[in-house]
């Protein structure tokens, strides 16, 4: 099965479904719904998208097998096996396309993408033989330039398992060092969420509402929010000042991120204030580790979401050293990660330039501005 979130995955392709964008369901559960199985050739679209830019993102099934469309999707079924419908996969992920959707869109929370309107959409085709070739030219640049940005990726990967292992061995504790649970030294606090949620948000005047999703632009600091909360929904949730240091305590739980604004968090954040004895800088770091991950991970609850029961973090045990060399720690780790998120940048930089790159490939060479006949053979 393939539902909604599998299409807007990263490692969707949208030109060839790999094995990671397949969720497995009882057979039970697909029996009597034939008209939602997908067969080779056909799409399957996501019908909702939180951002503009996913608007149109589709999985393209290029096997055998039978997958069934699941939540939030449209299916689309070949109804012509003369047409090269990998072409088709191709075209559908350029904004050319995909203006012809996204023009009548209003600016929402969820954009929806109807059945009507994938249907009135226009495609370019061209002969069959010049789709094959379309295609050919495609696979072979876009592989080239995929094993490219993999590389890049690789090399991201080290730096990050370097800074883990820097840090870990950073704050690991050495004689002398005091032991102690994290609620001793701190308070740990759980932010709030109004309900229903839709009532309480406003895209005018109002207090930032700090969401698990707006941590993902500058490393350690949350700069800025999508959404804002009404005033009415201030004693419903926990206002927090800039500096603050929260963490994450459900889905993508225990990673630690320090607040450049002021807001308001939801319950799936925790916060930190009345440090004793221990900076907050350190306790960043210590949040960061391996060390404190392996308590966090034995303490999560929740089958389907993992939580991070508050309880759990204000038991969990730190270890730390006098003031003087907790800073000392900090002015280390402050160098060693400066230089670290440099090097990463430019490697997001490389990898952001082939990925316009490989977008603007494609768009010429479905619109016919590359002659891929003459390409493929020279």
């Amino acid at each position: 099965m393939i539902s909604y979130g599998q299409i807007h995955a990263k490692w969707n392709s949208k030109v060839h479904c790999h094995d990671e964008l397949i969720r497995h369901t009882p057979k039970a559960f697909c029996d009597g719904n034939n008209s939602s199985i997908a067969i080779r050739n056909g799409f399957i679209f996501a019908d909702t998208s939180e951002d503009l830019d996913g608007v149109g993102n589709c999985a393209f099934i290029d096997s055998d097998e039978k997958i069934y469309a699941g939540y939030h999707t449209v299916l689309l079924t070949p109804t012509e096996e003369k047409h090269n419908n990998k072409y088709l996969a191709y075209l559908f992920t350029t904004d050319a396309w995909r203006y012809q959707i996204r023009k009548n869109l209003t600016e929402v929370k969820v954009f929806s993408i109807s059945q009507k309107a994938l249907k009135q959409t226009f495609i370019v085709l061209p002969p069959s033989e010049i789709q094959s070739s379309i295609v050919s030219f495609l696979d072979r640049k876009c592989a080239a330039i995929d094993d490219n940005i993999a590389k890049h990726k690789v090399i991201i990967e080290k730096l990050g398992e370097y800074w883990q292992a820097e840090v870990t061995r950073a704050v690991t504790a050495q004689d002398g060092w005091t032991q102690s649970r994290i609620k001793f030294v701190v308070n740990v606090v759980r932010g709030g969420s109004p309900r229903p949620i839709d009532e309480y948000i406003t895209d005018g005047d109002g207090f930032n509402w700090i969401k698990i999703g707006d941590a993902t632009g500058n490393g350690r600091y949350i700069d800025h929010t999508k959404q804002k909360i009404k005033r009415k929904g201030l004693n419903k949730t926990r206002f927090v000042k800039k500096g603050t240091l929260l963490l994450t305590n459900s889905m993508s739980f225990g990673h630690p991120y320090v607040l450049n604004i002021d807001g308001c968090i939801h319950d799936g954040w925790l916060a930190f204030s009345d440090f004793n004895n221990i900076l907050p800088e350190y306790l960043y770091y210590y949040l960061e580790s391996d060390i404190a991950m392996k308590q966090f991970t034995r303490s999560v609850d929740g089958s389907v979401v993992n939580n991070l029961n508050i309880e759990k973090v204000k038991n969990a045990v730190i270890s730390f050293p006098d003031a003087k060399t907790q800073a000392d720690i900090v002015k280390v780790l402050d160098k060693t990660n400066s230089i670290l998120d440099n090097a990463v940048n430019k490697h997001n930089q490389l990898i952001a330039k082939l990925e316009e790159y490989k977008k603007s490939l494609i768009y010429n060479a479905v619109t016919g501005k590359i002659d891929c006949r003459k390409e493929n053979y020279e």
